[in-house]
């Protein structure tokens, strides 16, 4: 691993050769699109925990419903992040991957 930047966790040997020949504005892209990402994560969290957490405070239900509905919530809103933060981010990580000079010299599609 060249960039410990461009790791990623379940990250395949071809999506590795790629990261690791990227070129610098490329890396850069690839930088600003993780930190897009992590923004967007963070800011989701956020705002799913506060209402979870307000929701369970504040919502006069004995406490097995709050419960239920809290965690209903919390799965909801995992379907939601990933559906609508999750996969368009890591489409647009494979995007930039695949357009790099690198992976069209070699005609390699991660």
């Amino acid at each position: 691993m060249k960039d410990w930047k461009m790791w990623a966790p379940l990250q395949t040997k071809k999506q590795r050769e790629v990261a690791d020949n990227l070129s610098p504005t490329e890396k850069e892209e690839a930088t600003n699109l993780a930190v897009v990402g992590g923004i967007k994560s963070a800011l989701f969290a956020i705002s799913c925990t506060l209402a979870i957490y307000f929701l369970y405070e504040y919502i006069p239900l004995s406490s097995n419903i709050r419960l239920l509905l809290c965690l209903s919530l919390f799965i909801l809103g995992y379907l939601f992040f990933s559906k609508f933060v999750g996969l368009p981010i890591r489409n647009r990580q494979k995007s930039l991957l695949n357009n790099s000079k690198y992976a069209r010299e070699r005609g390699i599609t991660v």
